[in-house]
Protein backbone atom coordinates (compact mmCIF):
# COMPACT_ATOMS: atom_id res chain seq x y z
CA UNK A 1 0.00 0.00 0.00
CA UNK A 2 1.35 3.42 -0.98
CA UNK A 3 1.47 6.43 1.33
CA UNK A 4 -0.85 9.27 0.37
CA UNK A 5 0.44 12.73 -0.48
CA UNK A 6 -0.10 15.62 1.92
CA UNK A 7 -2.77 17.02 -0.41
CA UNK A 8 -4.61 13.68 -0.55
CA UNK A 9 -4.53 13.47 3.23
CA UNK A 10 -5.86 17.02 3.64
CA UNK A 11 -8.69 16.25 1.20
CA UNK A 12 -9.66 13.01 2.93
CA UNK A 13 -9.59 14.63 6.37
CA UNK A 14 -12.52 16.78 5.24
CA UNK A 15 -14.74 13.68 5.46
CA UNK A 16 -13.78 13.03 9.10
CA UNK A 17 -14.82 15.12 12.09
CA UNK A 18 -11.97 16.60 14.19
CA UNK A 19 -9.19 14.36 12.87
CA UNK A 20 -5.84 16.07 12.32
CA UNK A 21 -2.69 15.26 10.39
CA UNK A 22 0.35 15.45 12.65
CA UNK A 23 3.70 13.62 12.88
CA UNK A 24 3.03 11.63 9.71
CA UNK A 25 -0.21 10.17 11.09
CA UNK A 26 -3.87 11.05 11.42
CA UNK A 27 -5.05 11.52 14.96
CA UNK A 28 -8.13 12.20 17.06
CA UNK A 29 -8.90 12.47 20.76
CA UNK A 30 -12.14 11.12 22.19
CA UNK A 31 -13.70 11.89 25.57
CA UNK A 32 -16.14 9.66 27.43
CA UNK A 33 -18.31 9.98 30.51
CA UNK A 34 -16.16 7.54 32.49
CA UNK A 35 -13.34 5.02 32.42
CA UNK A 36 -15.62 2.08 31.63
CA UNK A 37 -16.97 3.78 28.49
CA UNK A 38 -13.44 4.67 27.38
CA UNK A 39 -12.29 1.07 27.81
CA UNK A 40 -15.35 -0.32 26.04
CA UNK A 41 -14.58 1.96 23.10
CA UNK A 42 -10.95 0.80 22.99
CA UNK A 43 -11.99 -2.85 23.17
CA UNK A 44 -14.45 -2.40 20.30
CA UNK A 45 -11.67 -0.78 18.25
CA UNK A 46 -9.35 -3.67 18.95
CA UNK A 47 -11.78 -6.10 17.35
CA UNK A 48 -12.19 -3.95 14.23
CA UNK A 49 -8.46 -3.32 13.91
CA UNK A 50 -7.72 -7.02 14.20
CA UNK A 51 -10.23 -7.82 11.45
CA UNK A 52 -8.46 -5.32 9.19
CA UNK A 53 -5.00 -6.45 10.33
CA UNK A 54 -4.26 -2.77 10.89
CA UNK A 55 -3.46 -1.70 14.43
CA UNK A 56 -3.60 1.90 15.65
CA UNK A 57 -1.55 3.48 18.38
CA UNK A 58 -3.97 3.94 21.29
CA UNK A 59 -3.33 6.12 24.31
CA UNK A 60 -5.73 6.02 27.27
CA UNK A 61 -5.14 8.95 29.60
CA UNK A 62 -6.87 10.72 32.40
CA UNK A 63 -9.78 8.61 33.43
CA UNK A 64 -11.96 9.13 30.35
CA UNK A 65 -9.86 10.12 27.34
CA UNK A 66 -8.57 8.10 24.38
CA UNK A 67 -6.21 9.29 21.66
CA UNK A 68 -5.93 7.34 18.41
CA UNK A 69 -3.02 7.69 15.96
CA UNK A 70 -3.18 5.99 12.59
CA UNK A 71 -0.39 5.46 10.09
CA UNK A 72 0.85 2.57 8.00
CA UNK A 73 4.37 1.96 9.20
CA UNK A 74 5.23 -0.35 6.31
CA UNK A 75 4.32 2.41 3.84
CA UNK A 76 6.05 5.14 5.79
CA UNK A 77 2.97 7.30 6.23
CA UNK A 78 -0.78 7.58 5.97
CA UNK A 79 -2.56 5.31 3.49
CA UNK A 80 -6.10 4.64 2.39
CA UNK A 81 -6.22 1.86 4.97
CA UNK A 82 -5.78 4.44 7.75
CA UNK A 83 -8.76 6.37 6.49
CA UNK A 84 -10.82 3.18 6.24
CA UNK A 85 -10.07 2.39 9.88
CA UNK A 86 -10.73 6.01 10.94
CA UNK A 87 -14.20 5.79 9.38
CA UNK A 88 -14.90 2.55 11.25
CA UNK A 89 -13.73 4.21 14.47
CA UNK A 90 -16.10 7.12 13.85
CA UNK A 91 -18.99 4.66 13.39
CA UNK A 92 -18.26 3.14 16.79
CA UNK A 93 -18.04 6.53 18.51
CA UNK A 94 -21.57 7.62 17.54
Amino acid sequence: MTALTNQQIVEQLKSLKNWIYVNNSISKEFEFKDFIEAMAFVNSLALEAEKMDHHPDILIYGWNKVKINLSTHSAGGVTEKDFQLAKKIEERFK
